[in-house]
């Protein structure tokens, strides 16, 4: 599959920056989770409005900002859901090789289901 160098900038800010956090706690109203909710964080000093675009347009889900005080950066958020689980296994799980993050992405896959390509 030929990449457009925005697709391809994108993977490699997910890649490089990126984090998979996985939430398997509580909900608000202290039901726990039936599957864990998965988050990426892309760390940074400024709020990536060019990476959300990137996301938006190519993963198909919002994104928001959150500002950690602690080490005064932005990270840049989005979740993965079963709506753009077929655009992340599709565009950007092929080109993930970090062994824990492919584990992780993988874990997501299987408790959501097969994605249809």
């Amino acid at each position: 599959m030929q990449l457009d160098e925005n697709l391809a900038y994108l993977i490699g800010v997910l890649h490089s920056d990126g984090s998979i956090y996985i939430f398997e706690d509580k909900k608000k109203n202290n039901k726990m989770r039936s599957t864990p909710q998965y988050m990426i964080r892309i760390a940074s000093y400024r709020q990536l409005t060019e990476i959300k675009e990137g996301i938006q347009k190519y993963l198909k889900c919002a994104v928001h900002f959150e500002k950690e005080k602690s080490c005064n950066c932005t990270n840049t958020c989005f979740y993965l859901s079963r709506k753009n689980a077929v655009s992340v296994k599709k565009l950007v799980y092929p080109h993930i090789v970090l062994p824990y993050k492919v584990d992780r992405l993988r874990l997501f896959f299987e408790q959501n289901g097969p994605a249809r390509i």
